[in-house]
């Protein structure tokens, strides 16, 4: 009881502390905001006390507060327990572990990907090994949110796993001592022309910056360059801040942020950046959100990138997390970012409304072209250098709005990605081939030139996806074939060698984003007339 107890008057206590600031309340909010913490006091003693049973104080406890935050803004949230070392993993970079990537196949723990270097590939566990045991359990039917606990622990320690290999006769079994294993924010980095790089930025992280100057070192010489952040949903602020300053003069606005508790700062660039004249393109979709939003802004703001892609998801609130004493931690918005220029990113909400927001939310992700037209409603700035017209709220609006394909995005695509059944399908298709893969393609350049998806492999595609349920009329898959075997190629690719190879694949087929990007940055004149207004 005590610690639950503890636990709540904690909770409650961070819940109100804005209430609570010695910066701007009269002493009535104080009076009432303590008497508020002692009504939830005593409603967990008695209920403890009294209730006719023995009551499981844990989940009351969770749902309490999980239901306070769902009455505020759409992005305080709570994060259990179980949850937090993966989300801190995301933040910092790094984990301990063994090193591999997964998905769950017909119940069955499949290694999808091992991390160069890492435990498990250094002990000789391969891409399509099945995991059927971890010390001495059994793992058949485990979900995927369990796996990290079993897998991950303190650097040093040992943590046993039976594996089922194709071709062997019987399991393998391998003792792997866990240590760091780094996590990449940088999908992709590689020369899309001679002249233009190309770096995809999955999520922010406290890692990215330091990865951002390596990957240009990977691609140094080129004149121009390509940022995609397309899909990325945020992260560390100071990642993009970082990645910002590259393009920046010193003592140039990157954010700024206020709230009610916390006075107004802006964050500057420390030093003049090393690319301040690079010709620039930032790619963005209504996936882009928070700090790929606060990167996108400042570089518009300043005219140091043509914008292109499609209106952003509009999350403009900055979150503060506390800990729990359980482990478990909750994040509660404390102030609002703004671009440079002084822009909200924030799109409309109304406290307690949630799922009306994410209701909006799924609109846009279905008609994603009817964002960002009508301007009458959002207030006019001007950008830093060049006085263009760009707008607030709702998100960053680009300077080149690029239409959603949505011609080929059939049923049958839907339920092959939804349902995980081209991952699957790939791996299997691996695992059958794995020799003749590896004695036939000693390079990426030689795969590209020579590998190409069989009529075979769309045939038993079709067949598997039939098995799942998927809708596979003859007049959707035809539609769908194009996109199938441009991302099936891409998928063993991204096994056989990187990720960077799965986008080097993808971007350069069809992709009408990144094709315009290319367009704006090979012609100079086309690229300062855009900044330029004209």
């Amino acid at each position: 009881m005590t610690r639950l107890y503890r636990r709540l008057v904690l909770t409650a206590a961070l819940a109100m502390a804005a209430a609570l600031s010695a910066v701007a309340q009269s002493d009535t909010t104080a009076t009432n905001a303590l008497v508020q913490m002692r009504k939830l006091n005593q409603a967990f003693r008695y209920l403890h006390s009294v209730y006719i049973d023995k009551p499981d104080m844990a989940p009351l406890v969770e749902k309490a507060v999980v239901a306070m935050l769902q009455e505020l803004d759409p992005h305080s949230n709570y994060i259990p327990a179980d949850e937090m070392s993966n989300v801190s993993a995301q933040l910092d970079g790094e984990f301990s572990g063994i090193g591999i990537e997964y998905r769950i196949i017909r119940d069955t723990l499949t290694v999808t990907n091992t991390i160069a270097n890492a435990p498990a590939a250094t002990v000789g566990i391969l891409p399509d090994d099945r995991i059927v045991a971890i010390d001495g359990k059994d793992v058949i039917g485990i979900k995927s949110g369990e796996v990290d606990n079993l897998l991950r622990g303190k650097a040093g320690s040992k943590v046993g796993v039976a594996i089922v290999r194709r071709g062997a006769q019987e399991r393998l079994h391998f003792t792997v001592t866990r240590d760091k294993v780094p996590v990449h924010t940088i999908d992709a980095a590689y020369r899309a022309t001679s002249k233009i790089g190309y770096i995809k930025i999955g999520r922010f992280g406290r890692t990215t910056s330091a990865e951002f100057t390596d990957a240009l070192k990977r691609i140094k010489g080129v004149e121009s360059l390509i940022i995609d952040l397309r899909g990325n949903g945020g992260g560390v602020m100071a990642g993009a801040i970082g990645v910002a300053e590259h393009f920046l003069p010193r003592g140039a606005t990157i954010v700024a942020t206020e709230g009610r508790t916390m006075p107004y700062r802006s964050v500057k660039a420390q030093a003049n950046g090393d690319l301040t004249a690079m010709p620039l393109a930032v790619l963005i979709d209504e996936n882009s959100a928070s700090a790929s939003e606060i990167l996108a802004g400042a570089l518009q703001d300043w005219d140091r990138a043509a914008i292109i892609g499609r209106n952003s998801f509009g999350k403009g609130l900055v979150q503060r997390q506390f800990a729990l004493e359980d482990k478990s931690a909750i994040r509660i918005t404390v102030a609002k970012y703004r671009t440079p220029s002084g822009r909200a990113i924030q799109r409309p909400y109304r406290n307690g409304h949630r799922d009306e927001y994410y209701a909006s939310y799924r609109e846009r992700i279905a008609h994603p072209d009817s964002v960002g037209s009508d301007t009458t409603h959002r207030r006019a700035y001007r950008t830093l250098t060049k006085g263009r017209e760009i707008f607030d709220g709702e998100g960053i609006m680009p300077d080149i709005v690029v239409a959603a394909d949505t011609t080929r995005m059939t049923s049958y695509i839907i339920g092959l990605v939804s349902k995980g059944i081209m991952g699957e399908y790939t791996a299997d298709y691996l695992g059958q081939n794995a020799e003749m893969f590896g004695k036939r393609y000693g390079s990426f350049e030689q795969f590209d030139k020579e590998f190409a998806v069989t009529e075979r492999m769309l045939s038993d595609l079709v067949a598997r996806a039939a098995q799942g349920g998927v809708n596979t009329d003859s007049a959707h898959t035809a539609v769908s074939e194009t996109f199938v075997r441009v991302h099936l190629k891409a998928l063993v690719a991204r096994r056989l060698f990187s990720t960077t190879e799965y986008y080097r694949i993808t971007n350069r087929n069809n992709d009408k984003t990144f094709d315009k990007a290319v367009e704006v940055l090979s012609n100079p004149d086309l690229y300062n007339s855009l900044l330029a207004g004209e």
